[in-house]
């Protein structure tokens, strides 16, 4: 038997070399054929910063976080880079908002959806508002949405904005489904944390559980906190181009980032208690979340936040209107008749905007630069918001004989 020739170490590795490159080949191939794209070049040139929120968040101690004063994002990962903008007191710019005048106002308070730096400053819900009623009274519209808002934090800042402006006369507040287990998990923005209600053990009453040993101090933005990692070094630079180059080497990428979304996430709750579930369910308020906040007294607190921001809104002469943010997503429709029972529960007067909403529901999302659609409002999305609420606002305003 002959003696089998012996390669030597350099042709060996020669050999596997070609062989990894001819099946990483065909893979290509065939991710391209099934239509798997490498990443965009926009999306490679993207350098990571802090997120909105963590941009514009800054440690508060009554109210947990609120935006940052004269503050100024862009946001380059979505179409159009719209440029979202704050004035020295925190509250988003937009049309109709002078700080001056003696006006009245219309006071938007909310979350992200309030808020929204998906779009450029003229181009939110609230200057959508604004512009349509400037025509036929003689109001300011304030937009005091702040990213991340439960519902309690929307009551504290409309309490703050009665303090500094008298002359609001409606208030719009903007709920979508997070808030419902935001009101009572004060680690859903973690590392910023917010005041939350729950019930007392002892006495059965609801209470406020405020905000204590912050990430960083009062006053202090979050923004380190919320950069993304790893940094937007030569690393990422080096991956990003073979990304830009390779179907293969995005979707190994991409699934990788799947695989670590799928560590367990702990939510810190009042008491010492906490919350484990899924990362990847960190932020699925539709599922297991709000069937827990659901369970642990969810609805009780709702209600009464909104009692209790009507109730403010009457003693000091205005309207209270809300409303639920969405795009008329299927999905959307049974926690909003949920919000919508709630609201007569609690004796508030809720408006749908869902009819605004019609044919493609991602045509009123705004749009990432991959190509993914956001959340959010897009253009089209905020005006739609405003054609459903204006007529509403302008017939309390016209009740009040402004």
């Amino acid at each position: 038997m002959a003696d089998r020739v012996k390669l030597p170490v350099w042709k060996k590795l020669l050999f596997s070399a070609v062989l990894l490159a001819m099946v990483g080949g065909m893979l290509e191939v065939g991710l391209r054929i099934a239509g798997f794209k490498p990443m965009s070049a926009a999306e490679a040139q993207f350098d990571p910063k802090p997120t909105a929120f963590g941009y514009f968040a800054v440690c508060d101690e009554e109210l947990g976080f609120r935006n940052r004063p004269d503050g100024c994002y862009k946001a380059d990962q979505l179409e159009g880079t719209p440029t979202a903008t704050t004035d020295a007191a925190g509250f988003r710019n937009g049309v109709g908002w002078t700080v001056g005048a003696k006006t009245p106002i219309v006071l938007f308070v909310g979350d992200s959806f309030t808020f929204c730096s998906e779009v450029n400053d003229g181009q939110t819900g609230p200057s959508e508002v604004a512009r349509r009623l400037s025509a036929k009274s003689p109001v300011r519209v304030l937009n005091a949405g702040v990213r991340g808002y439960s519902t309690l934090q929307a009551k504290r800042m409309l309490e703050e904005c009665f303090e500094r402006f008298p002359t609001i006369k409606v208030v719009v507040y903007s709920y979508y489904r997070n808030d419902f287990c935001e009101n009572l998990i004060p680690s859903m923005q973690a590392p910023a944390k917010a005041p939350v209600m729950v019930r007392d053990a002892e006495t059965g009453k609801l209470r406020v559980v405020e905000v204590t040993d912050p990430a960083v101090p009062f006053g202090a933005s979050f923004a380190e906190k919320y950069r993304p990692s790893p940094s937007f070094g030569w690393r990422v630079r080096i991956t990003n181009g073979l990304r830009t180059h390779s179907a293969l080497i995005h979707a190994f990428m991409r699934g990788l980032r799947r695989l670590a979304d799928r560590r367990a996430h702990v939510f810190e709750l009042p008491e010492g208690r906490t919350l484990e579930v899924p990362a990847s369910l960190r932020w699925d308020t539709a599922g297991k979340l709000h069937d827990w906040a659901e369970d642990n007294g969810g609805r009780e607190v709702l209600v009464e936040l909104l009692k209790e921001m009507a109730e403010f809104c009457r003693e000091h002469g205005a309207a209270f209107l809300t409303t639920y943010a969405t795009r008329g997503q299927e999905d959307n429709r049974p926690y909003e008749e949920e919000y919508e029972r709630l609201c007569r529960t609690a004796g508030v007067r809720f408006v749908s905007v869902r009819e605004q909403f019609t044919g493609d529901t991602n045509a009123y999302a705004a749009r990432h630069l991959d190509g993914q659609y956001d959340d959010h409002y897009g253009p089209k999305g905020t005006k739609a918001f405003a054609e459903a609420l204006t007529p509403v606002i302008q017939q309390c305003l016209e009740k009040q004989r402004l």
